[in-house]
């Protein structure tokens, strides 16, 4: 009888057991359907690179991705893509993973002395400024420092595993993206300038790191399309749009085109550029390569008659490189001004201080290759602080006569 009542419990613990192995199935099976219903980032999905996470998300059923002319409208979709990734300490994190296949790499082509879009035949005569003419300055600066915009498939970041954090697609392409564009400098000469409504007449619009629009639209406007940062500020915060393109850049080493050693000794930025692409995934940050900036120093020296500091060109001078790569006119509003550093540091200052000459960056030479590169009146640079360029549709033209 004992027996018979212990096979009994027996059998009630081995149902029991399989129904609650079946209702355990059963809700597995549901949250995995109520996952996919979500479009939830799958538990492996950490193990993609973020591009292919990016495709997994915009092509999941349901949360198709939606963007306009200028960017990624955050409001377009109600999913935070890949909450789970977890942020990096070190950017040898990533090289690590990747196995340190980088070191017997060799990247051809990043030299940007020998850029494909120089232009071929043409010999620039090295002048001073005093004898240098401007078709000189203009053919120099578009044959000798293009911009260049790395990208997930540049060496040897993609080696290194960062190029999966940079865009798939390129910024800069053959044609340019517009006709005319404004580079809005963040000096005192825009405070009380009235320009606004002239600079938003333009096609796009580049601003550099924190520049405001909110409570300056009638002297700077409000439109941006481009907003180029430094290091700093991508760390710090900026008014983020949700729709402008973001460019970045940094400096360091990379002169003779060794972007192994740029990123080397620079970990501590691309732990930030890292980090910041997870906690902003639906975002493309842009980066501009170091050597091509180096590139525009050179072009610099050369039209310069004394020697200039040994630093890259300040945000401001490459905001016009990177436009001159976009567009088929430019317009540089505030960079060149009479009255220059004589009021407002920047026009958003709340008092008025005196700028003092920065000495990490080639200031006067800049402003020296501005001027001779004018295509514009003088009456522009004293009434608007504008400095006009012709982009590079105009610059083939050129250039190609003095071949």
């Amino acid at each position: 009888m004992a027996g018979s009542r212990r096979i009994i419990k027996c059998k009630c613990l081995t149902y029991t057991l399989i129904w609650q192995f079946i209702l355990f199935v059963l809700m597995y099976l549901f949250l995995t359907r109520q996952c996919h219903d979500q479009a939830c980032v799958c538990r492996d999905a950490d193990s993609l690179p973020l591009a292919d996470k990016r495709t997994y998300n915009e092509n999941h059923d349901g949360h198709q991705s939606r963007s306009n002319s200028q960017g990624f409208d955050k409001n377009s979709t109600p999913v935070v893509l890949y909450k789970n990734l977890t942020k990096i300490t070190s950017i040898d994190d990533i090289i690590k993973r990747n196995g340190n296949k980088f070191q017997s790499i060799k990247c051809p082509g990043r030299d940007l002395s020998n850029s494909s879009f120089k232009i071929p035949g043409y010999k620039y005569r090295r002048k001073r400024s005093g004898n240098a003419t401007q078709k000189d300055a203009l053919c120099r600066m578009f044959s000798k420092a293009p911009i260049d915009i790395l990208n997930q498939d540049s060496c040897p970041l993609r080696e290194m595993g960062i190029g999966q954090y940079l865009p798939r697609s390129r910024l800069i392409t053959d044609k340019p993206r517009y006709r005319t564009c404004a580079v809005v400098a963040s000096s005192g000469f825009m405070k009380n300038s009235g320009l606004g409504a002239e600079i938003d007449s333009h096609d796009a619009v580049l601003r550099f790191n924190v520049a405001p629009v909110s409570g300056f639209e009638r002297d700077v406007g409000t439109k941006t399309t481009v907003r180029l940062i430094n290091q700093k500020t991508l760390v710090n915060g900026f008014q983020d749009d949700g729709r402008s393109k973001l460019v970045v850049w940094r400096s360091g080493l990379g002169y003779n085109g060794d972007l192994t050693r740029w990123v080397m000794s620079n970990k501590r930025f691309f732990a930030d550029f890292v980090n910041w692409q997870i906690e902003n995934p639906d975002r493309q940050l842009h980066l501009i390569n170091v050597t091509s900036q180096w590139r525009a120093w050179d072009v610099l020296q050369e039209f310069y008659p004394k020697p200039i500091i040994d630093h890259i060109p300040s945000t401001g001078f490459t905001g016009v490189q990177l436009m001159l790569g976009l567009c088929e006119e430019v317009h540089v509003f505030g960079e060149v001004t009479e009255h220059h550093g004589k009021s407002y540091c920047h026009y958003y200052d709340k008092k008025t201080d005196v700028c003092h000459p920065n000495r990490y960056h080639p200031y006067e030479a800049e402003k020296a290759l501005l001027l001779l590169m004018n295509t514009g009146t003088k009456l522009d640079i004293k009434k608007r602080g504008r400095v006009t360029l012709p982009g590079s549709v105009r610059m083939t033209e050129l250039c190609s006569l003095l071949s």
